[in-house]
């Protein structure tokens, strides 16, 4: 494991650390990064989002390793020719995906990584603790601001003619200046967000788990949708509503239903026009939504399973031995869900 030395050092990256068999801290000129990562004479390096950092963006540009990949950290092409792959998945990518990437895509046939969490509610709260109305049906989008389309205001004011006692509710962004970007635009956009979005500071992991048990259904922005709040979601059975877009970064939550089943009983759009009014149709229907919680939180297990382990290290074994040829799996290649196990795969510990 390789990591900068100013990363945050809390529990994760404790329990992180303590997992790995190595690790190695970088620091300084970009140069000595270079060196340092190159004397480790790795066989693999695994990029899961090169373009969040100016230094991990310019470190991805040298080869370092025979075999160099990047994942759906950031959820699009690296267009970097020193990177050799993208791991994803078939249930998330579109037939022409091949087209989107510099690299050679690789598919997996479920999500390419599970994420379980183990963060147990250390109190309880009501709406009131929340700063949220007792009444009416709140709309949680808890996004990071950058993935709030323009075209995503006209669906949020529908929500809110569909719905005049419903709540919009947002997640304030880590730099006050993004949020504050945001409501420029709606002021010239969409003026009537401003007078209906309700904005809360950004919380403990534990306390959004609750926050999350208020929302009546959550809000995939299109085109750029969630991920690991996905996974956060299904935890606690929340809706999220979801219309699949043209790129995997807006298909995710749909593929995660199909990964679970629940692509008949979803509320998935069948059109951006149809987005609102889904939306609208399951917060007022107490009783699917009630249904759908029990049947995601039992179907939640299927995200969580070993065959994203045992399939990635089927990919990495494949292209190792390409690399040993002196080439690289074709791209759109898929990943044997029959390969014989090596044995490596660490179990959950």
């Amino acid at each position: 494991m390789i990591y900068p030395r100013q990363t945050k050092k809390d529990a994760l990256t404790k329990e992180i650390v303590g997992r790995a068999d190595h690790y190695v801290a970088i620091g300084g000129p970009l140069q000595q990064q270079f060196a340092d990562i190159a004397a480790l004479e790795l066989d693999v390096l695994f990029y899961p989002n090169s373009q969040e950092s100016d230094k991990t963006y310019f470190l991805a540009y040298g080869r370092l390793a025979p075999v160099q990949f990047a994942f759906w950290g950031i959820a699009e092409t690296t267009g970097i020719d020193t990177i050799d792959y993208y791991y994803s998945s078939i249930l998330i990518e579109p037939e022409e995906a091949v087209a989107y990437y510099s690299e050679h895509l690789v598919l997996a046939s479920c999500l390419p990584c599970p994420i379980a969490f183990y963060v147990a509610p250390s109190e309880r709260k009501s709406r009131s603790d929340f700063g949220l109305p007792e009444k009416g049906r709140i709309y949680l989008c808890s996004q990071s601001l950058f993935k709030i389309h323009p075209e995503f205001d006209a669906v949020l004011r529908e929500i809110c003619r569909l719905d005049p006692e419903g709540h919009l509710v947002f997640i304030e962004a880590k730099i006050k200046a993004q949020t504050e970007r945001l409501r420029e635009r709606w002021s010239r956009s969409a003026p009537e967000l401003n007078e209906r979005v309700i904005w809360l500071p950004r919380k403990r992991s534990d306390l959004f788990f609750e926050l999350l048990n208020h929302a009546d259904v959550l809000l995939d922005p299109i085109h750029f949708g969630s991920g690991t709040t996905f996974y956060e979601a299904m935890l606690h059975g929340v809706p999220i509503i979801t219309w699949p877009g043209r790129f995997m970064r807006a298909r995710i939550v749909a593929g995660g239903y199909r990964q679970m089943g629940l692509s008949d009983e979803a509320p998935i759009a069948t059109s951006l026009d149809a987005y609102a009014a889904t939306a609208v149709a399951w917060a007022k229907d107490k009783e699917r939504c009630q249904a759908f919680r029990l049947r995601a939180k039992e179907a939640n297990k299927l995200l969580l399973g070993a065959e994203a382990a045992r399939q990635f290290e089927t990919f990495l074994l494949a292209a190792l031995e390409a690399a040993a040829r002196g080439e690289r799996l074709p791209s759109g290649w898929r990943v044997p869900t029959d390969a014989a196990p090596t044995g490596l795969t660490l179990e959950a510990r």
